[in-house]
């Protein structure tokens, strides 16, 4: 799903039938520390011009974008797995 069309509607509404708000909380507090390590470990990994060399600077340039979008995809994942973690948060609070 694209966050860019998430709302707040696309969260559930906590119910005595349903899923219990704390134990959703709790998994998507993992999601998000699993994210934020994710995250971590890929900007760190090794990605220098040098690698590049002797192909056209288009060819660098180009991975370069495409690295950027990952991690901005990376990104728009974890701020998903925070909402959903305030809302089932918050939704214990309220019980």
């Amino acid at each position: 799903m694209d966050t860019e069309v998430f709302t707040k509607q696309s969260l559930p509404a906590f119910n005595i039938n349903g899923s219990d708000p704390e134990k959703l909380a709790n998994e998507w507090h993992e999601a998000y520390k699993a994210l934020d390590k994710a995250i971590e470990t890929f900007a760190r990994a090794t990605f220098h011009p040098r690698d590049f060399q002797f192909q056209p600077t288009e060819v660098y340039l180009a991975a370069r974008t495409l690295r950027e979008s990952m991690l901005a995809k990376l990104n728009e994942v974890q701020n998903y797995t925070m909402d959903w973690y305030e809302h089932a948060y918050d939704s214990k609070k309220n019980r």
